[in-house]
């Protein structure tokens, strides 16, 4: 009876540790199977951080948000300013020889700003009110015309606000850049007639803000 009853002990401990092996296969495979997914679902989370780079930065370097141009201050928000036909910043270093006169029409104001053509930096900025005309003298060289008009001066900033009107002076030819330059013993410069004429050969497309 005594060995009857090992037996059948003997045989009941097979059957746990065989179901317990059959359990542990089975957590094993589970376990695998769960760290295959998590390091998959990581790898494709993770690759975005190689395309989104910024130049010159290294793989991980991610651009977080959008880059957004401040949004233009209300014209409540605003103080008109007291101006005069001038200039309104000038570049420091350099002396005006070429001449230029700017002649504007009624009923807006103008500000043209000259921007040298080889660096794309701000020479001159001036204002010019309407139905009038100013001259002056720039230094020599080679630039592009970007213009702004408006009824409102608010600054060499804001300039006439939000309901500021931006664009560019292109010849009919094509070419947009205007250069002042010296030649023997003159020194050639522009007369620039912002005033619609039927044999005009200037033409000023309008431009975004961020590209005045």
């Amino acid at each position: 009876m005594s060995g009857a009853r090992q037996n059948a002990t003997d045989l009941l401990r097979q059957v746990r540790e065989k179901s317990w092996r059959r359990h542990m296969r089975k957590a094993s495979r589970f376990i695998g199977l769960w760290s295959a997914f998590c390091l998959l679902t990581a790898f494709c989370l993770a690759q975005p951080a190689w395309g989104q780079t910024a130049a010159g930065q290294g793989p991980f370097a991610q651009v977080t948000k959008p880059l957004v141009p401040p949004k233009p201050a209300a014209a409540s928000d605003l103080t008109p300013v007291s101006v005069k036909n001038g200039i309104v910043r000038r570049k420091m270093g350099r002396d005006g020889v070429a001449p230029l006169r700017i002649e504007t029409p009624a009923p807006e104001d103008y500000v043209l700003k000259l921007v040298n053509a080889h660096n794309g930096s701000e020479e001159l900025l001036i204002y010019v009110g309407r139905n009038s005309q100013y001259e002056t003298k720039v230094p020599l060289g080679t630039y592009t015309i970007h213009g702004a008009s408006g009824t409102t001066w608010y600054g060499g900033q804001r300039l006439f606000g939000p309901g500021t009107s931006y664009f560019r002076l292109v010849q009919n030819n094509g070419n947009d850049q205007f250069t002042f330059r010296r030649s023997g013993n003159q020194v050639n410069g522009y007369v620039i007639r912002l005033i619609q004429q039927i044999a005009g050969n200037l033409d000023t497309p309008r431009i975004s803000a961020e590209d005045f």
